[in-house]
């Protein structure tokens, strides 16, 4: 239901010809991100708001002008209306936007004061629970500094409120906590300041006003602050930014430097708007963080206030906000199984075992091994250079020891699959069973993550996209093994008879270590490819990092390239819905949009892809998409050498006669469907994927799905994606196809591209996992 004052909205468009043509501009608005100190930046070039930008504030201007804010200054079409909460207020339609929904929350002709007003504020915080209150201090980006009033707009628009969720555990330090209020004091994001969190609006009243009292240094004046606030999960969020200046001094430069940027509110979230082409062409990272220093508290001047704002209570130790936090787990990583396995150890190595030897007891054995050796499964035993053992393990003496292992098979069951010589940190434990020898890799986990991350993706992807994956690879790997041991996924939905098989396939326990190497549950490589330092440091910025949602660690899924759109979990394996893992367009919808679209706008706004004509036209089509993308120097850094074989990512085709399709169903499915005489779509997901499909055949039909059963089905390793049509021609099929893989969570190019594009890795994780936020389990 549209709420009260999105249908004022609607009205005041429908009958203000003005402000209707001014939001209409603004989806024409150009925008540029820049990634500044790995802090995402949107710069938005907005030409109407040049008044704003550019106001004079000073006194004898603001005597000399009438006050565009006053009921008989306003124009005849600009309504107002009443807000029974807070009568001393009135809502008007701001004709000069910057967001999609931009509101003015005018109150009395008096000065632009906020500390009598912050219960108005907080209420309007929740009242307006769809978008974002702001205020402006009058020194502080208030153009109309004469009279009292906030702002709103969209939730979704400012980098920062959209995903706070992300940065709250990277880029915040908690100092307070008590019934009611959280007090978190900001770090490494540019500016700083303190987000506050709560339920108890006079708890939080109370320590504004202390922050304010703090901030305070002469009584006659307020201080210089912005304040930002939305309503998200029963609580109040609230960013606070000190400042120490109105404008920077580029804004007063005589020369090119001279950059017209007057930061408010909105720029201390992170879209950064400018009225000048100019302004938005050049303005650069180094600029924006100049601009920042001069204007915005910086970290250390908020740190040496903390101690007079918590005086009177009792600030967090180390100790007690580091409570409650896991150790770093060790792993063990399934490596190759095989009759021999052939190792070698460039440095020295330790080997402990029990030996055997003819009449007697296994006697355990320490010995130091360098050089290369062969394992070799017998009987009852494992051969290492022909002596008999019953159990092995290595372990390095040095910290920098590795170990290699010869004709590692990798990418097994898909199109690229081969085996190569691979580099391990950590231990090599050999495991025997009836038929096989199996080497595992036992090491740390944050170890682990930086061979995933090297082997899931090139060690030159940007620092963003590597910090996104460490972070996703970490929390599914975690959700994992929390549930090793548990009860199995419901199969409820699977089917196998004359008529229909469906049948979902996911990551199954491994019952003698913790995961395997490849691509069933994470592609691990050791060392391989993991030469790039951006790897280590990603690793490091993260260390300890999960997504949460419904208070768990996030099954965080992902795959190569959506096809420009995301997919529901539920459509790929157990009918069981997350709220992370949801249908949703893999763009922005409009480059005055800095932010990807809502569920409630996607679904107004973009075809539905469950309905077979707009998927068709969706498939056949190319629109917009992050993961639409041709550049190599893109793909090289999301893809290694052997992923990019394969030039088709975003939309590819196959073409199959009939009788090599009918051949290759029989044997892939194990079902004699005959002459295949038809491919029909059954049922589809919210990415156009087919969840069903009905295969017609001269002897019988039956309907196959979900899927991965699909992908088995219609190729010799598996199709890029179900999300195709179908094609028939003279002597066979054609599928025209999009994306590369399940697409649920993750787009790893799209992500990329997001990475090149300026977004941070928390921007990146809130677009790919909604709902979710981030946490630290172990430090």
């Amino acid at each position: 239901m549209m709420s009260p004052h999105a249908r004022f909205f609607q009205a005041q468009l429908s009958h203000w010809p003005l402000a209707a043509e001014n939001y209409a501009k603004l989806s024409e608005v150009m925008t540029r991100t820049l990634l500044v100190d790995d802090v995402t930046v949107v710069v938005q070039y907005n030409p109407g708001r040049k008044a704003s930008t550019t106001a004079n504030i000073s006194q004898q201007a603001i005597q000399a002008r009438p006050c565009f804010l006053c009921d008989a200054n306003r124009p005849a079409e600009q309504e107002s209306m009443a807000l029974p909460d807070t009568p001393s207020f009135k809502l008007l339609v701001n004709p000069f936007p910057v967001l999609p929904r931009h509101y003015t929350l005018t109150g009395t002709h008096q000065p632009q004061v906020l500390r009598p007003f912050l219960t108005d504020f907080l209420r309007f915080t929740k009242q307006f629970d769809d978008s974002v209150v702001f205020y402006n201090g009058p020194r502080c980006g208030a153009s109309a500094p004469d009279h009292l009033h906030f702002q709103a707009g969209n939730k979704g628009i400012m980098p920062l409120p959209t995903t706070a969720k992300q940065w709250q555990h990277t880029n915040s330090r908690l100092i307070h906590r008590e019934s009611g209020v959280i007090i978190n004091r900001l770090t490494g994001l540019l500016r700083s300041g303190w987000l506050i969190q709560g339920n108890d609006i006079e708890r939080l009243n109370s320590w504004l006003n202390q922050l304010l009292d703090q901030l305070t240094t002469n009584p006659s004046e307020e201080p210089m602050v912005n304040l930002l606030g939305w309503f998200e999960d029963d609580q109040w969020q609230l960013l606070l930014f000190p400042r120490k200046a109105h404008r920077p001094t580029c804004y007063s430069a005589t020369d090119d430097s001279q950059r017209l940027i007057s930061p408010a509110s909105v720029e201390m979230s992170g879209l950064m708007v400018v009225s000048r082409y100019e302004d938005y062409q050049n303005v650069t990272a180094e600029e924006v963080k100049t601009i920042f220093s001069e204007v915005a508290w910086s970290d250390e001047d908020v740190a040496a206030l903390t101690p007079s704002l918590l005086s009177k209570a009792t600030p967090l130790t180390e100790k007690e906000w580091s409570t409650n936090k896991q150790q770093e787990p060790t792993l063990d990583v399934g490596i190759v199984s095989g009759v021999s396995i052939g190792v070698h150890f460039p440095t020295a190595y330790r080997l402990t075992g029990k030996q055997q030897q003819a009449g007697m007891d296994a006697t355990d054995t320490i010995a130091i091994v360098e050089g290369s050796h062969t394992l070799t499964h017998a009987p009852g035993c494992i051969l290492y250079d022909n002596a008999p053992f019953e159990s092995l393990r290595f372990d390095p003496l040095e910290e920098q020891s590795v170990v290699e292992l010869d004709n590692v098979r990798i990418g097994i069951g898909f199109h690229w699959e081969r085996t190569e010589k691979q580099v391990f940190e950590g231990s090599l434990i050999i495991l025997t069973d009836d038929q096989n020898l199996t080497a595992v890799n036992r090491i740390p986990l944050e170890a682990y993550l930086t061979s995933v991350i090297s082997s899931e993706m090139s060690a030159n992807a940007s620092a963003s996209l590597l910090k996104a994956h460490a972070v996703i690879s970490r929390s599914w790997l975690l959700a994992q093994l929390q549930q090793k041991g548990k009860k199995a996924p419901s199969q409820v939905g699977m089917v196998d008879n004359e008529t229909t098989r469906i049948r979902w396939y996911d990551r199954e326990d491994h019952d003698r270590f913790d995961v395997c190497a490849d691509d069933h549950c994470q592609r691990y490589q050791g060392l391989t490819r993991a030469t790039n330092p951006k790897v280590r440091q990603a690793i490091q910025a993260t260390r300890g990092l999960v997504l949460r949602a419904d208070g768990e660690i996030c099954d965080a899924r992902f795959s190569k390239c959506c096809g420009g759109y995301l997919e529901a979990f539920e459509h790929c394996w157990e009918n069981a819905p997350k709220s992370y893992l949801v249908g949703k367009a893999d763009w922005i919808k409009q480059a005055g949009v800095t932010a990807p679209l809502s569920l409630a706008e996607q679904t107004t706004e973009h075809p539905d892809l469950s309905q077979e004509g707009q998927a068709r036209a969706w498939i056949l089509g190319y629109p917009p998409a992050f993961c639409h993308t041709n550049d190599p120097s893109i793909l090289s850094q999301v893809l290694n050498h052997y992923d990019q074989e394969t030039p088709d990512f975003y939309r590819w085709t196959v073409q199959y006669t009939t009788e090599a399709l009918s051949e290759l169903i029989h044997r892939r499915s194990g079902i004699d469907f005959g002459t295949i005489l038809e491919l029909e779509p059954v049922e589809r997901g919210c990415s156009g994927r087919l969840v069903k499909l009905r295969i017609v055949g001269s002897k019988q039909s039956r309907i196959i799905g979900k899927e991965l059963e699909i992908r088995r089905t219609l190729s010799e390793s598996h199709l890029y994606s179900s999300a195709f049509v179908v094609e028939k021609t003279v002597d066979g099929f054609i599928l025209h196809g999009a994306g590369w893989g399940h697409g649920v969570g993750l787009c790893q190019i799209g992500a990329a591209v997001m990475g090149e594009q300026g977004y941070d890795f928390q921007t990146i994780l809130a677009h790919y996992y909604p709902n979710t936020s981030l946490d630290a389990i172990y430090i």
